[in-house]
């Protein structure tokens, strides 16, 4: 068998640093600034360049992947919530919304006039991802991930204060009217094309038993009322039930 010159190219540029591997690597991930960018999303095998994953945040840094909504099991961060919003006082209902699932959206990119940093994660809000769906399945740009004939996206991020502070927010899309390849040189590209980047390494998958316990911590960090443990069987053994010891650890 010959030689793959593009894939030991590829190798080479990620030894090098002229590209990242994937993994976990907070380096993959790419941190807009406020003002215009050039982005370009890479095609991926299973025709869909954007993955979608759910998280609650507000329990731990960073944030936990949904059990439920992720992979079909059962979230305890999930019940906890529906059963603290289900209380109907604007005291439970505000709590709940803290913990209620949030979507986020994820693409691997190249930044133009970043090419040296290789192929970065792009994550963005559900209105992004609807103007990408929407220029996609416009006739006069179909599949912008096309490496030979795609289009570059115009994206632009815009200052916004929400109470804490100012955060960089996406403000808009659009698509360059004339497609362009991905990159001049098919080495690059290709290199480009199987950066390796895989979600489920970068994200771990926690149990439902695991959420329960950062759910645990989250409501009880320096102990308390014990509350009722996922998986843990049911009846007066627990102390009080989770919404309870919710709103004694928060002073409600």
């Amino acid at each position: 068998m010959a030689i793959d010159f593009s894939k030991l190219k590829a190798k080479l540029d990620v030894l090098e640093g002229k590209a990242k591997a994937g993994g976990k690597n907070n380096n993959v991930f790419w941190k807009p600034e406020v003002g215009t960018h050039m982005i370009r999303i890479l095609p991926d095998p299973d025709g869909d360049p954007v993955k979608e994953l759910h998280f609650h945040y507000n329990v731990e840094k960073g944030g936990v992947l949904c059990p439920k909504r992720n992979f079909g099991d059962e979230c305890p961060i999930c019940e906890f919530a529906t059963s603290l919003f289900r209380e109907g006082t604007p005291d439970s209902q505000n709590q709940a919304k803290k913990l209620f699932v949030t979507q986020r959206f994820y693409a691997p990119a190249v930044i133009r006039g970043q090419e040296e940093r290789g192929v970065v994660l792009w994550s963005f809000p559900k209105t992004a991802y609807k103007a990408i769906i929407e220029t996609i399945l416009d006739e006069d740009y179909g599949d912008v991930t096309d490496p030979k004939k795609g289009f570059d996206l115009k994206v632009s991020y815009i200052s916004k204060n929400f109470g804490k502070g100012d955060r960089v927010v996406f403000d808009s899309l659009q698509a360059r009217p004339k497609p362009s390849v991905l990159c001049e040189e098919d080495s690059t590209a290709a290199g480009w094309m199987e950066h390796g980047i895989d979600l489920y390494e970068i994200f771990d998958r926690k149990t439902p038993e695991q959420v329960q316990k950062i759910l645990d911590d989250y409501l009880m960090p320096e102990g308390g009322q014990e509350t009722v443990r996922y998986g843990g069987g049911g009846g007066g053994s627990a102390q009080g039930s989770t919404v309870d010891a919710a709103f004694a650890a928060m002073g409600v």
